[in-house]
């Protein structure tokens, strides 16, 4: 029973571990397309095959 209950707090703090982690990569990716480097140009367009511009 011991091992049980030690598994379960593992595994429930492995999850909090990891939800916090993807919070702060899902930020910084969010934060990335705010930026002006993935702006679109004003002249340029976008096709089935990619930007044009």
């Amino acid at each position: 029973m011991r091992i049980f209950l030690l598994s379960v707090l593992v595994a429930v703090i492995l999850a909090v571990g990891w939800a916090i982690g993807l919070n702060s990569v899902q930020q910084s990716i969010a934060g990335a397309y705010v930026g002006d480097s993935v702006r679109f140009n004003q002249e340029e367009r976008v096709t089935a095959y990619g930007r044009e511009g």
